[in-house]
Formats: structure tokens, sequence, C-alpha cells
């Protein structure tokens, strides 16, 4: 199967993720941070027996789900997830949901735009348009779901749209703890 037809589940899993965000503002400590570690554990668990066990019985469960760069070792989900966990452990809930928000919203839309429209220029793998799909993608749901207004929420995606495109194959770490720290600093 080919990165291509991989596209439509691996980002719709993305998006799914993005429910973490309103289980950190909604739910208390340490519940709320206890969930996130549990997606870590179990994004791990998989992992290892991806290693232990070879890859063919998960992608016969979740097809296209691991890209044929990951066939071994942490996968973009255990990162993603980790990525999650940073966030809600450096920053106040609001600030750590929005970091999620961006990464389960924008990196989909940029895969999405960027596979339609986009020219590969710069960096391998990232198009223009596809970061500019992250930052617009991210605006309106970090005003929508978090507690901040709209010069926030557009700093966000825009913090979103560079972290995205410049952080390579860390981008699932790295995003929801720069926009995290953005949106913590904007409120301070």
């Amino acid at each position: 199967m080919s990165e291509a037809d991989q596209q439509p589940l691996r980002n719709a899993i993305h998006l799914a993720t993005g429910l973490a965000a309103p289980w950190v503002l909604l739910m208390p400590d340490p519940w709320m941070r206890w969930g996130i570690v549990a997606m870590v554990v179990v994004a791990l668990a998989i992992d290892l027996a991806r290693t232990v066990f070879g890859r063919a019985w998960l992608d016969r469960l979740l097809p296209g789900v691991y890209r044929d760069r990951e066939p071994l070792g942490l996968s973009g989900a255990t990162f993603l997830t980790i990525g999650y966990l940073a966030a809600v452990w450096l920053f106040p809930p609001p600030a750590a949901a929005g970091g999620i928000l961006a990464l389960a919203v924008g990196d989909p839309a940029a895969a999405v735009v960027g596979r339609w429209y986009g020219a590969r220029t710069g960096r391998p793998g990232k198009t223009w348009a596809g970061s500019v799909a992250c930052c617009v993608a991210c605006i309106p749901a970090l005003w929508l779901l978090s507690p901040f207004g709209l010069p926030a929420a557009a700093a966000g995606g825009a913090m979103a749209a560079l972290v995205e495109r410049r952080a390579g194959p860390l981008d699932n770490v790295l995003v929801p703890v720069a926009v995290a720290m953005l949106l913590n600093l904007w409120v301070v």
C-alpha cells in the first residue's frame, strides 16, 4: 500500500486524538494526566508488539496506519502521545489542550492539502500549501475550543505551521509543546 493510500486512515486517527483536548479541559487532575499517560502506554505497547511480533498483524488490523519508514521502533503515534504528555505536564490545561488540538487538526490538514495542491519545495515531504493549511485549520479549532481569543488562536496556528514545517520527524512531539508554550505565554 502506497503512502498516499495510507493517508486517509492515518489522518482520521490523528483527528480522533484531538478528543484528548476536551479531556484535558474537562477532567480534574490527576485523572486528566493519567488519561494521557494511558495513551502513551497503549502506543508504547503497540510499538513493542510490532517489534516482537512483526508488523504484518497490525497492518491487517489497521491497514496503512504505519508508514513504510516506521517498520520497528517508536512510531509517529507514540511520538504524538509523548508530545501530548509533555504539553500536559509542562503547561496548564487550557494551553496544553490548545497544543494538543493544534497537532490533531493541523497535521492532517497539512498532509491532505500538501498532497493535493503542494509542490514540494524547501523541506523534504513539506509543502507551502500544507503549511498554510495547517495554520488555517488550527485557527478556528483553537479559537472555538480553547479559552483564547482570535489573536492568540492565529498566533497558535502560525506556531503550529512553523514547527510542523521545520521540526522534521519530531513534529508530533514539538508542535503540542510549542503551541502550548505560546498560548501559556499569551495569557501571562
